[in-house]
């Protein structure tokens, strides 16, 4: 229980209410219990999550205890109220009584009428003061102050209104005099753009005006000088179209060398040239087949079959050569022996 409530319970208020059991054990046996409910609803064919009549009846009871308990509570916060009114009631200041004079009455009457404003004053609880004898907590008047230093709190206060006076008409006047320039400078105030620049001086003292004149006059003359040079190259052009033979130089022979000879005669002596060169070969080849036919005409066979009538480079006939073997192999066979 905190320290708040055991003061308002000392005091005569209930008791805080104790809160519901809800450990973890018991929320986990809750939800085991509807995870159960929800399964025999599913297998049953109905809404797994609509709600049965058992937990429809445990929250209307829940509700209607909610609410007797509000209605009991308030029922009770009322009946404090009412004491607390009552108690607030009895503590109230009676009024004082007839102060007699100083100078009349005896001893006794006297003691008896300080006792009766003291009573007045301090009840018999303890626990009520005097509002008529109590002067105001907060001291609403401090301009009857004096600081420190002598000076009078009125007098501060006046000067420092008097200053913020002072500082608001500054900043009044201040205000006024910047909306009287702008207005100024809304009327008076030319285009922000300066749409004539010829009338600027540049910092050699030369005029913007024939500065541009100048440009002008070269870029003029720029442009001529262009337009001159592109009608001398159309004129050009157009001579050469006019002029200009095949692109093929089909006549050679007009031409002369380096060396002064003409590519006419050059050619001439070439052709000669080639004509005695081919006139050579016809006669060349003429008698080749005059030696071809004649070679055909005279050879016998390809194959010698008599070889008798060669001559060896000794000039030994191969037939004498060939007797003469046959007569040495004969003496030989005939010298040996039997």
């Amino acid at each position: 229980m905190k320290a708040r409530e055991r003061v308002r319970w000392r005091s005569g208020a209930s008791p805080p209410m104790r809160q519901p059991n809800c450990s973890p054990l018991t929320i986990r046996q809750e939800n085991a219990a509807m995870k159960a409910r929800m399964k025999e609803k599913q297998k049953a064919g109905g809404d797994s999550k609509a709600l049965d009549a058992d937990l429809m009846a445990a929250r209307k009871e829940a509700a209607d205890k909610r609410k007797a308990e509000k209605e009991a509570a308030a029922a009770k916060m009322a009946a404090e109220n009412k004491a607390q009114k009552a108690k607030l009631k009895k503590c109230a200041p009676t009024p004082a009584p007839a102060r007699a004079p100083a100078c009349g009455g005896t001893r006794r009457a006297r003691t008896a009428l300080a006792h009766a404003a003291h009573c007045t004053a301090l009840h018999t609880h303890g626990v009520c003061v005097s509002l008529g004898s109590t002067k105001a907590a907060t001291d609403n008047d401090l301009l009857d102050d004096v600081a420190a230093d002598g000076t009078s709190l009125a007098d501060a206060r006046n000067a420092k209104a008097k200053e913020g006076a002072d500082a608001k008409a500054a900043r009044a006047k201040d205000a006024a005099d910047r909306a009287s320039q702008l207005k100024n400078m809304k009327n008076n105030t030319a285009a922000r753009t300066d749409n004539d620049l010829l009338d600027d001086v540049a910092e050699d003292g030369t005029s913007l005006a024939d500065a541009r004149n100048a440009k002008a006059k070269e870029g003029a003359d720029a442009k001529a000088a262009r337009a001159k040079d592109a009608a001398d190259r159309a004129a050009q052009l157009k001579d050469m179209k006019k002029n200009t033979g095949a692109r093929t130089d089909n006549d050679l022979l007009d031409d002369v060398a380096e060396d002064g000879t003409s590519l006419a005669d050059a050619r001439n002596a070439k052709a000669k040239e080639g004509a005695d060169a081919k006139a050579a070969r016809a006669k060349d080849a003429a008698d080749r087949a005059a030696q071809l036919k004649d070679m055909k005409k005279n050879t016998g066979a390809r194959t010698d079959n008599d070889l008798l009538d060669d001559v060896t480079e000794d000039g030994t006939s191969l037939a004498e050569a060939r007797e003469a073997k046959a007569r040495d192999g004969a003496a030989h066979r005939a010298n040996l022996p039997m």
